[in-house]
C-alpha cells in the first residue's frame, strides 16, 4: 500500500521507551518466523505460509522502507512420519531452501517455474526449515513454494505442518510494537491528536450521534456515557466524563436529536420463535451472547443491553441498515428482509431484560456545553460546535506518556479519557510510541488484512488452518436456545445435515479478488453454496482491505488475471465429461445456469455458471484432482487415480489433467455455460 505524509511524525526517536518484556519459556505454535531485511533495517513478524506478494516499490511491512528486499522464513516442518519431499516455486526473485541443514531448492529468475528440488528426507516430527528469498531490483516481489511427495502431486506448504518460537526475543519485540500500532489506529487516537496517515484505522469513525434521540434510549446513554465498559467489557468507547451527572446531562442533550420514537413492545410467538431461529441459525450467536444468557463469555458481545437501549423501530431500521450510522461497525449487514428484521428484533426484545428506566432531571443546556468541549466531537458526527483541544501527534509523541490517557489511575489522568487499558496494553502502546509513529505512514496489505480478519471476527463463522470456529462450538447452546420451539416452517428450500461455512485456508489462493472483495462486501446477489441455510453478511467498510490481502498473502497480485477465453474445441469435451452419459455426472449434485442438479446428495452444490468468476485456476486445478486434501471432509468426490487416469478412460485417452482441463474450459462460458445433453 503506497505511502502517504503522516502530519506531525516524531522528529527524533527516544522520548518514549518501551518497558521491559517479561521473560518467557521456548514456546511452540504454528506459523513461521518472517524477517524483512531492507535498507540496512529489519522487521519481524508471524507468517502462516511460504508465499508473499509486494506491489512494485511499496514496502514488504509498514515499519520499512520501499524496493528490494529479503524476506527469510524460519521454523520447522512437522511431520507425522518419514518422508522423503522435494520443493518448487513459482514467482520470481531469488529463492533457497534448506532443511535440516541440507539444500532443498536454488531457483532465480523472472520466472522460479520449471525447477524441482531433489528429494530430501524428512525425519518424523520437527525439521529444521529456512526459506531465504531476495526481490529483484525492479518489479512486484512475488514467490509462492509447493512441496510433493511420492504420496502426493506439487500443493502450496499447508500452514498446518509449520510451527515456529514464539518466545524469541526479536519477534515478541516487533509483535508487540504491532500490537500497539493496531491498538493506536482502533482507539481513534488520531481523532484527538490530530495526525493521517496510510494505516486504515486511522479514519475509523464512530457512530454518528446525529438524530440519535431517536433511536437510543435517555436512560441507556447516560450509563454507557458514564461507564461504557460496564455495559460491554470490550468497548472502546472511553469514559470522558467523570461524574454522573455530567453523563446524564450529555445524554439529555442528545435526547433532544431527533424525534423520540417510544418503546416498542415484543412481537407475537411467532415472530419470537422465527427471531430465535435467526439468531442461531445466521450466526448471530457466534458474536454475541443471547441476551437473556446467564454467564458472561469475554469472546462474544452481549446482547442483554438491547431493551434498554433501542427505541420503538430504530432496532429494526440498525439491523437492516448497521453501517447507516456508522460505517465503520463490526456489525455486517445481513441483508435482512422486513420481515426478517422484525421477527429477529422481537426475539432480542422479548429476551432482553428490561434495563433501568429512561432517565430524566438532566439539563441538556449544560450536557450541550459538556459534549462540545469533552472531545465527544472529535469521534462523534453530529450536530454543534467542536470546542475541544489536545496536543497534535508531534506533541504527543515528545511528551509523557504515563500522564494523560495512559495513566493509571485519575490522578495522572487528570481530564483525559479513560479506556480502561491494561498493563499488557499500556507496554503495547509505548512500544509503538518508542518507534516514533513513523510507520503509520505506510501500510502493507498482508497486514492490513490479518488486523481486518480479527476485526470483522472472521474466525467466529469460518475455520482456518487448524483452528476451529466459534459457532461449531456452541451446538449445545444453540440446543438449548432452541427447545421448545414450534417446528419450523417448510419454505421448500433444501438444506444439507454438515452447516459448516467453508474454511478459510486457502482462501486468498481459491477466490479471484475482485469477486472475493465483492462478496465480503454484500455485492454477490447469488449465494455460493445454497445448502447453507446462513448467508455472507456484508463487510462493506472492511471488504476492500481484506481481499487484496488475502490474494498476496498467498502470493497472487491484487488485481486478477483477466478470466481467459474457452478453448472452442474443449468445451463440449468438458460438457459430456460434467455429465451423467460418459462423465462424472457432476450435474447430479451441481446446478448448471437455471437447470438444476438431477439428483443432489442431501443438497444442491455450488452453481457451475459462477464457478470461473469466483476460482482461481491454481485452485480448482489442485481441489478437481484431490479435493480431501484440500479441505478434508468434503463432500466432492476424487476422480483421478494414483497413476493420473480417471475412470472415463474413451475421453482424452482417460488422462486427468487433459480432462479437467476440458472441464475447466467449459466453465469458462461463466453464465453462457450450457448443461449436457
Amino acid at each position: 500500500m503506497a505511502a502517504l505524509l503522516v502530519i506531525g511524525v516524531i522528529r527524533a526517536q527516544g522520548a518514549v521507551q518501551a518497558p521491559a518484556l517479561a521473560a518467557m519459556e521456548e514456546k511452540f505454535e504454528q506459523g513461521l518466523t518472517l524477517t524483512f531485511e531492507a535498507a540496512g533495517e529489519k522487521d519481524v513478524r508471524n507468517a502462516r505460509l511460504i508465499a508473499l506478494y509486494v506491489p512494485a516499490g511499496e514496502a514488504p511491512t509498514p515499519f520499512l522502507k520501499g524496493g528490494a528486499f529479503k524476506a527469510t522464513w524460519t521454523g520447522n516442518l512437522v511431520s507425522r512420519s518419514r518422508d522423503t519431499i522435494a520443493f518448487s516455486a513459482a514467482g520470481r526473485g531469488v529463492l533457497k531452501i534448506s532443511m535440516n541443514d541440507q539444500p532443498a531448492l536454488e531457483v532465480s529468475g523472472e520466472d522460479l517455474t520449471g525447477k524441482v528440488g531433489a528429494m530430501v528426507p524428512v525425519k518424523k516430527g520437527k525439521n529444521k526449515l529456512v526459506v531465504e528469498y531476495s526481490s529483484l531490483a525492479s518489479g512486484a516481489a512475488e514467490v509462492r513454494v509447493f512441496w510433493k511427495s511420492d504420496s502426493f502431486a506439487a500443493e502450496p506448504v499447508p500452514p498446518m505442518v509449520f510451527n515456529h518460537d514464539v518466545s524469541d526475543v526479536a519477534l515478541r519485540t516487533a509483535e508487540r510494537v504491532r500490537a500497539g500500532r493496531t491498538l493506536f489506529g482502533e482507539l481513534r487516537c488520531v481523532k484527538c491528536h490530530d495526525g493521517k496517515g496510510a494505516m486504515p484505522e486511522l479514519g475509523i469513525d464512530a457512530p454518528s450521534l446525529a438524530e440519535v434521540g431517536s433511536r437510543l434510549n435517555e436512560g441507556y446513554m447516560a450509563e454507557w456515557i458514564g461507564n461504557p465498559k460496564s455495559l460491554r467489557p470490550q468497548a472502546r468507547m472511553p469514559r470522558v466524563l467523570h461524574g454522573e451527572e455530567d453523563a446524564k446531562d450529555v445524554a439529555a442533550y442528545l435526547a433532544t436529536q431527533g424525534k423520540p420514537m417510544g418503546a416498542k413492545t415484543a412481537g407475537d410467538d411467532a415472530a419470537v420463535a422465527a427471531g430465535t431461529r435467526l439468531f442461531t441459525g445466521l450466526g448471530c450467536i457466534a458474536c454475541h451472547t443471547a441476551p437473556d444468557a446467564e454467564k458472561a463469555d469475554p469472546t462474544r458481545l452481549p446482547l442483554n443491553i438491547v431493551r434498554a437501549k433501542w427505541q420503538g423501530g430504530a432496532l429494526v431500521a440498525y439491523l437492516k441498515q448497521p453501517e447507516k450510522a456508522y460505517v465503520w461497525t463490526r456489525m455486517p449487514n445481513f441483508r435482512l428482509s422486513d420481515a426478517e428484521a422484525g421477527q429477529l428484533a422481537a426475539y432480542l426484545l422479548a429476551k432482553s431484560p428490561a434495563g433501568k428506566a429512561t432517565a430524566g432531571g438532566g439539563d441538556a443546556k449544560r450536557g450541550e456545553m459538556l459534549f462540545t468541549s469533552a472531545g465527544c466531537m472529535n469521534c462523534h458526527g453530529g450536530a454543534g460546535v467542536n470546542q475541544a483541544k489536545a496536543p497534535a501527534l508531534l506533541d504527543l509523541m515528545q511528551m509523557d506518556w504515563m500522564k494523560g490517557c495512559m495513566a493509571k489511575d485519575d490522578a495522572g489522568r487528570g481530564k483525559a479519557p479513560d479506556f480502561g487499558l491494561d498493563d499488557e496494553q499500556r507496554g503495547q502502546l509505548l512500544a509503538f510510541a518508542a518507534t516514533g509513529g513513523k510507520s503509520l505512514g505506510a501500510d502493507n496489505a498482508i497486514e492490513v488484512a490479518e488486523r481486518q480478519f480479527a476485526a470483522a471476527n472472521c474466525s467466529a463463522c469460518h475455520m482456518r488452518d487448524n483452528q476451529g470456529d466459534n459457532w461449531s462450538d456452541l451446538r449445545d447452546e444453540i440446543a438449548q436456545i432452541e427447545a421448545g420451539l414450534p417446528a419450523a416452517p417448510d419454505t421448500g428450500e433444501k438444506y444439507a445435515p454438515d452447516q459448516s461455512r467453508p474454511p478459510l485456508t486457502w482462501v486468498g489462493e481459491k477466490l479471484r479478488e475482485e469477486w472475493m472483495e465483492k462478496f465480503i462486501g454484500g455485492k454477490v446477489g447469488y449465494k455460493p453454496r445454497p445448502y447453507i441455510y446462513a448467508r455472507m453478511p456484508g463487510f462493506a467498510s472492511r471488504a476492500a482491505l481484506i481481499a487484496p490481502g488475502f490474494a498476496e498473502e498467498h502470493g497472487y497480485a491484487p488485481v486478477s488475471e483477466p478470466i481467459a477465453k474457452p478453448v472452442a474445441d474443449l468445451v463440449p469435451i468438458g460438457q459430456r465429461l460434467v455429465g451423467k452419459t460418459g462423465g462424472f455426472s457432476c450435474n447430479t449434485c451441481h446446478s448448471i445456469g437455471d437447470v438444476a442438479a438431477l439428483a443432489a446428495f442431501e443438497a444442491p452444490a455450488p452453481n457451475f455458471a459462477h464457478v470461473s468468476e469466483r476460482l482461481r485456476y491454481d485452485y480448482y486445478a489442485r481441489w478437481v484432482r484431490n479435493p480431501q486434501r484440500v479441505e478434508r471432509g468434503t463432500r466432492m468426490p476424487t476422480f483421478e487415480r494414483p497413476d493420473g487416469t480417471t475412470p472415463v478412460k474413451d475421453v482424452l485417452g482417460g488422462d486427468g489433467t487433459k480432462q479437467f482441463d476440458a472441464i475447466w474450459n467449459y466453465l469458462l462460458q461463466g453464465k453462457g455455460v450450457q448443461p449436457p445433453q
